[in-house]
């Protein structure tokens, strides 16, 4: 069968996506709002933007890892599929989970059960 990697990094490629057109609309409003909203400061946009682009960094670099097969890779994989589950990002976390915990996916990260040439015997005394 083949790997589901490609799933999990679709998934991830679509938050990161998601991620980065919110910090977008996050710097469109400090234009378009004025600046006597109350609760709304002309920097609080680019603040909540500035916290989304090391997040949007981070995911990227985890697709280029999951390519690469890094095991660090797919336990971040993980963690993130963990975080998405709580949120309104549930299907795209539940993507993930399949795409990496496929049995042909384990295989090529080197987790699971490994497969021995040698058929194992009782000793006999």
């Amino acid at each position: 069968m083949k790997s589901k990697v490609h799933l999990a990094i679709l998934a991830i490629r679509i938050s990161t996506v998601i991620y980065a057109l919110l910090a977008m609309v996050f710097i469109i409003l400090t234009f378009v709002l004025p600046t006597d909203t109350e609760g709304w400061s002309p920097f609080m946009g680019y603040f909540m933007a500035a916290i989304l682009v090391p997040f949007i960094v981070f995911l990227e670099i985890l697709i280029t890892a999951l390519r690469k097969r890094s095991f660090w890779a797919w336990i971040a994989g993980l963690i993130v599929a963990a975080m998405y589950a709580p949120s309104l990002f549930l299907p795209l976390g539940i993507m993930i989970f399949i795409g990496l915990l496929s049995n042909e996916s384990r295989n090529e990260f080197g987790v699971g059960n490994k497969t021995t040439t040698q058929a194992s015997t009782p000793e006999s005394h």
